[in-house]
């Protein structure tokens, strides 16, 4: 996969998110990642990440995977579950020698829907 551009999503001092987008043999992956800041980071704060994220989502139809920062990390996991990523059952050997899970966050059918204009059923 070669790396085709970095979006910067949003920089506050409690998070940053950034967007890579990669081109895979002409097809497209989007890979975000989201960097916290602990001692900062509160309800209220996630209250905004979601809103923005919901935002993002709204633009974006095609699947966005993130990539644990350590290996089997329950805290992350449930951090990004609750942006509406699963795990993709599939593991990532990194150059680290370190294999990571793969989470993607697919838009729901009715979002796509919606999205598109089909109000069909």
């Amino acid at each position: 996969m070669k790396l085709v551009q970095k979006h910067e999503v949003v920089t506050y001092p409690e998070y940053q998110a950034v967007l890579d987008e990669f081109d895979d043999n002409g097809t497209p992956r989007l890979l975000m990642h989201i960097e916290v800041e602990p001692s900062l980071f509160n309800a209220r704060v996630f209250t905004r990440l979601i809103n923005e994220w919901v935002a993002l989502r709204e633009c974006i139809d095609a699947p966005i995977f993130a990539l644990e920062p350590e290996p089997d990390d329950d805290k992350w996991e449930r951090f990004v579950s609750r942006l509406g990523f699963s795990y993709a059952s599939t593991r990532v050997d990194c150059t680290d020698g370190q294999s990571r899970r793969l989470f993607v966050s697919n838009k729901k059918k009715n979002e796509q829907q919606e999205h598109n204009g089909d109000q069909s059923d």
